[in-house]
């Protein structure tokens, strides 16, 4: 049998060609597109660039103040003085108290030999200088509670306070800087040394204590002796008499242990009952008060040593 002879089959492989993408040309047609967001970027950068330059940010060197609470009422106080009786400072104890108590006050001096001075002192009774004047209603709204204490102790006459200084530094706290004295005619002045003695007693500055003034701090420290107690009382109560006899019971009771108390005693006495004279009976009737153990060593103390 004849064999057919097939003819090879012919397999062309054909190469693949991976032909590479081809890059998308810069089209024009986006041109406008790519100036607008160009154009848009670079005004921007301008005109914050001409804002800071024509409008500097505001620099701010000390934020404002936030108001903790109402501004304080000013209280006006007319304080009237006698050309014999000059005010340290110009400043009344009411002054000094309310600074202590951060109220502030407007104050306003009338010689009591001008005319307006002579009619506040015959409408007001004032009898002493100097004496603060402040308006009820005013008082009360700046500062209720120093009215209340004040308005039980002085007399009110025509819708104002009447405050004698000699009797105010008696009902505040504020160790003041001079003391007072009786010049001819009876008119109460202060005189211009300094001292370091205190009238004051009260409660209106609330937890101070007597003895933790600085004033009288001062004076326990120094550890005086008599005739440095009898100097200091001398301005006290412009008497020799008087201040000898003081100055004797101050030593007697410093002897016996009790200096603090019965310094404190004899100012409260001496002025609460504005004794004429100060002799042993009086001593010892603040000795008694003050609760003097020893009276009979207290009273043999002062009378042997009192010349009166």
């Amino acid at each position: 049998m004849p064999t057919t002879k097939k003819k090879p089959s012919k397999i062309v492989a054909k190469a693949r060609t991976t032909s590479a993408p081809k890059e998308k040309s810069f089209s024009r047609e986006g041109i406008p597109m790519y100036i607008g967001i160009l154009l848009l970027v670079l005004g921007i950068i301008l005109g914050f660039g001409f804002h800071a330059l024509f409008f500097p940010p505001e620099i701010i060197v000390q934020p404002p103040a936030v108001p903790l609470g109402p501004e304080p009422i000013a209280l006006d106080l007319t304080i009237v003085i006698h050309p014999d009786c000059k005010l340290c400072s110009n400043e009344s104890s009411l002054e000094l108290l309310l600074t202590e108590r951060e109220k502030k006050a407007n104050v306003t001096l009338v010689d009591a030999t001008t005319p307006e001075g002579a009619d506040l002192v015959q409408s007001l009774g004032i009898d002493s200088f100097p004496t603060t004047i402040v308006n009820t209603v005013e008082f009360k709204d700046a500062d209720a509670a120093l009215f209340a204490t004040l308005q039980t102790k002085f007399s009110i006459v025509n819708n104002s306070l009447v405050l004698p200084e000699k009797d105010l530094m008696l009902q505040t706290k504020i160790p003041a800087g001079y003391m007072l004295k009786e010049i001819p005619g009876g008119v109460a002045c202060e005189l211009p040394e300094n001292k370091v003695l205190v009238w004051e007693f009260g409660d209106l500055l609330g937890n101070a204590t007597y003895n933790s003034l600085p004033s009288v701090s001062a004076l326990l420290a120094l550890n005086r002796d008599t005739n440095e107690i009898e100097y200091d009382f001398k301005y006290l109560y412009s008497s020799n008499s008087d201040s000898e006899s003081v100055a004797i019971a101050d030593a007697c009771s410093k002897s016996f242990g009790v200096f603090e108390t019965y310094h404190r005693g004899i100012l409260e006495r001496w002025h609460s009952l504005q004794l004429p004279t100060w002799n042993w009976v009086e001593q010892l009737a603040v000795a008694e008060k003050v609760g003097l153990e020893d009276l009979t060593g207290f009273q043999s103390c002062v009378e042997d040593q009192d010349p009166l």
